[in-house]
């Protein structure tokens, strides 16, 4: 993740100097209240200066993914060549014509991908609401022989290709090298890069933003699905997701427990499908129950090489036992692991939590407070196995 943040460091260094030229040419022309030469000359350098940071800027862009670009700088004007829509070409002088193949070669291009983005402003909305994207329902992802692909194979796939970012890329995902430093708030489904996710898949991204819900009663049966990276990927349905190589540094919730609900987790508020090789390091704080430093609700696929790091504070106003683990909050033992094409063991492996666990009864009930999973459930009947290997909890858990 560090070569990702360094290059997209980079490129938002561009566009600081690209909004200050911007700045400057407003200066221009508020000052200019006529037209004399000394102001349109002015008018033109500032015009050339900012034409090119955008040109640098776009070279980049397609540079870090891949593809190749067509010399369009001021250079190739130099040697003789007119730049269309160049303000120093001569008057009356003819520009190229246009023809209708594009400056760049496509081919790589991926219809329904977002890659390299980032936002840094606030984000609030109702439902869906993540710093990148709100939603992302995608259909199976198949072969090219139309078969259905596994949840383990489309994350080989993701694997394989990391053309776009050096070791990082992850191009294949449907959000990859991304990252949100905006605080997220809406009244469910929020996530630091999504919101909700039906398949799909991110990938190589992160959140530093601070993520929370606007509800003040979370009396009733529906979740609020909150989550660092993702709120929700849905449960007892055929989506699933696949988080890889994410990581969240913003804080979770209210700390006054004012606002809260069900489905609270650092990465992942609601699971179904498979997150690996990501952590949180965000305190977490919650009203209400199910919250888990990773995921806050599971109910089918794996978590694998995953950690918290992050402190957990829940003031459980629900009459229900309050369900909060260093590593998943509770798991549905009814939704299974189909990540490889047959059901298995829900797993979690390669696991550990150094964040500290405390659970605080505002309801009737109880409290489970668990080092790596906090509760076990089973809704419809079907009481598929939980293995859970190679995972540590190096932290106290209280509660009271």
């Amino acid at each position: 993740s560090g070569g990702i943040k360094n290059n997209l460091d980079t490129l938002n260094q561009s566009l600081d100097k690209a909004f200050d030229q911007l700045g400057q040419l407003g200066d221009v022309l508020q000052a200019g209240s006529d037209n004399t030469s000394a102001h349109m000359d002015e008018l033109m350098d500032q015009a050339r200066v900012l034409r090119k940071l955008v040109s640098e800027i776009r070279d980049d862009l397609f540079r870090y993914e891949g593809i190749s670009v067509e010399d369009t700088s001021d250079e190739s004007a130099s040697k003789g060549e007119v730049n269309p829509g160049d303000p120093d070409a001569e008057a009356g002088e003819a520009e190229p014509e246009r023809t209708e193949e594009a400056l760049y070669d496509t081919s790589s291009f991926q219809k329904g991908k977002v890659t390299l983005c980032v936002n840094r402003g606030t984000v609030e909305a109702d439902t869906n609401v993540g710093g990148i994207v709100g939603k992302i329902d995608m259909p199976k992802a198949t072969d090219s022989n139309g078969n259905v692909l596994t949840d383990k194979e489309r994350l080989d796939i993701i694997k394989s290709d990391t053309s776009a970012a050096g070791n990082s890329g992850y191009a294949n995902a449907v959000v990859s090298s991304s990252y949100n430093t905006g605080n997220v708030k809406g009244y469910t489904n929020i996530g630091g890069i999504g919101g909700f996710a039906y398949n799909g898949s991110i990938a190589a991204s992160y959140n530093v933003g601070d993520i929370k819900t606007t509800r003040i009663n979370a009396s009733g049966t529906t979740p609020i699905n909150m989550g660092g990276i993702l709120g929700d990927s849905t449960e007892q349905a055929s989506g699933r997701v696949i988080i890889y190589d994410t990581y969240n540094k913003g804080t979770i919730g209210d700390s006054s427990y004012n606002t809260y609900g069900r489905h609270v987790g650092g990465i992942v508020g609601r699971l179904s499908g498979i997150v690996e090789k990501s952590y949180n390091n965000g305190d977490i704080y919650n009203g209400f129950n199910v919250v888990g430093g990773i995921a806050g609700y599971w109910y089918s696929g794996y978590l694998k090489n995953v950690f918290n790091t992050g402190n957990i504070t829940v003031y459980n106003k629900n009459d229900a036992p309050s369900q909060v683990g260093g590593i998943v909050g509770s798991v549905d033992l009814s939704g299974g692991n189909q990540s490889s094409g047959t059901n298995a063991a829900l797993s979690i492996s390669n696991a550990y939590n150094l964040g500290s666990l405390r659970s605080f009864m505002g309801g009737n009930k109880y409290n489970e407070v668990g080092g790596i999973l906090g509760g076990t459930f089973n809704w419809s009947g079907t009481n598929n196995k939980l293995k859970i290997s190679m995972s540590i909890n190096c932290m106290p858990q209280v509660g009271l």
